[in-house]
């Protein structure tokens, strides 16, 4: 209804009760004040019920209810910026305010969100296998960069059966796999975000293990590790809940887990105590100092360096002197066997008679030829091995002796055959 109109049969209304019941005005009056400044427009009291009055009043209620309009959407308007500056503070703040836990769930790379120099990471893990409690899965992992905004968050599809979700720690359902990644898409792309940056987790290397990933020792952060934070602990690993309770003020895993909310817990417990981890690091972890070459000559580093030896390995420099076989002669390639040479009847005749004192010969063996040559060759280091060297008389005095052996049988036949004759 206007309230034009209303104020017509309001006055209407007024005349007539003034007419019927002058006691009346007073109580019909509150009522309707009641029902207008619930409309936000507020009159103000009179005494007088006259019709001139009353026209006069509502004009000037019409003003102030249009002041009233304009101020209250200026105050509103404050507010609202008020309220724009708070939040850009509040964004813009050294420990900055985590998201609702379902915010950009599963969402992968944040397009618009710089990785920067420092990033940490948290998984989620289901049970799998016949003892779920001890064997778990990778199935969620979160990546916030150094202000805690979120990089990445995604889902993983395990690849083996999951026998235990864990849902009230992991917070993890059956529903998240539909649309879930596999692992390794999941591995190429925390392999990209972390390339080059400072790894910040709890546990951190719990999380590497079950994304079959690596990184740099130097550029690991572990607040699990951090020795101040295993003195609250008793010299133990420290729980996370614990460290954001008392050292950050905030409650975190009240119910099921979050990743994006635990890896936002470490980053602010880094960044609370950053000098801290940078001075323990550097106790491990010395900086590299690359010394600066200069131009001049006389550069101490050079002076420093010593100089390479040369290395005298076997059969250089070495001298060959190539020995001809004589005529009638060749070289062969021989190689042993088992076969054995025959021995003769009559010495085997007279071991029977009974001479025993003589001794049995050995076997001789046969030899099987491989190769054949026409010279061979004596080496001598750095010298070529002269006529009178005694690897090259030796052979010579090897050829005479084995002159010799071969003519002999043929000399004592010769001469048995004279015997025999005479």
């Amino acid at each position: 209804m206007e309230l034009k109109t209303l104020s017509s049969n309001w006055k209407k209304l007024q005349e007539k009760l003034k007419k019927e019941n002058p006691s009346v005005s007073t109580s019909t009056k509150r009522k309707t004040s009641d029902r207008d400044s619930q409309n936000g427009v507020k009159r103000r009291r009179t005494e007088s019920v006259s019709g001139k009055k009353i026209e006069g009043q509502h004009k000037s209620l019409k003003r102030k209810r249009m002041t009233e309009e304009i101020q209250n959407d200026g105050a509103k308007e404050g507010r609202e910026t008020v309220t724009e500056v708070t939040l850009r503070r509040n964004s813009t703040a050294s420990t900055p305010k985590a998201d609702s836990r379902n915010a950009r769930v599963n969402e992968g790379l944040s397009p618009n969100v710089e990785i920067g120099k420092y990033v940490a990471i948290d998984c989620e893990m289901v049970g799998v296998g016949p003892n779920p409690d001890n064997d778990s899965a990778l199935a969620r992992v979160s990546i916030v960069n150094y202000n805690g905004e979120q990089v990445y968050d995604s889902f993983v599809r395990p690849k083996e059966m999951v026998t235990d979700w864990r849902t009230h720690v992991s917070g993890i359902l059956p529903k998240h796999m539909v649309e879930a990644r596999s692992l390794e898409e999941v591995q190429r792309d925390v392999a990209k975000i972390l390339e080059g940056t400072v790894l910040v987790g709890h546990a951190v290397r719990n999380d590497l293990d079950a994304l079959l990933l690596s990184h740099p020792k130097r550029d690991i952060r572990d607040t699990s590790k951090h020795p101040p934070y295993r003195k609250l602990a008793g010299g133990g690993s420290p729980r996370l809940k614990i460290l954001a309770s008392e050292l950050l003020g905030l409650k975190i895993q009240e119910g099921s887990h979050s990743s994006v909310e635990d890896a936002r817990a470490t980053m602010m417990l880094f960044r609370r105590d950053k000098d801290a981890f940078e001075r323990e690091h550097a106790k491990k972890w010395p900086v590299r100092v690359a010394a600066e070459p200069k131009e001049d000559g006389d550069n101490p580093t050079k002076k420093k360096k010593k100089p390479k030896k040369k290395s005298r390995k076997r059969g250089r420099k070495l001298r060959a002197r190539r020995v001809a076989i004589p005529e009638g002669y060749k070289g062969v390639v021989a190689v042993p066997t088992d076969r054995v040479l025959h021995s003769k009847t009559d010495r085997n005749t007279e071991l029977q008679n009974g001479e025993q004192d003589e001794v049995l010969e050995e076997p001789v063996k046969v030899l099987d030829a491989q190769s054949t040559f026409d010279e061979f060759v004596v080496w001598g280091h750095e010298i070529m091995p002269a006529a009178d060297d005694p690897f090259v008389k030796g052979v010579e005095e090897w050829m005479k002796f084995a002159e010799a052996m071969h003519l002999s049988p043929q000399a004592s036949t010769d001469g048995a055959g004279k015997d025999t004759s005479s």
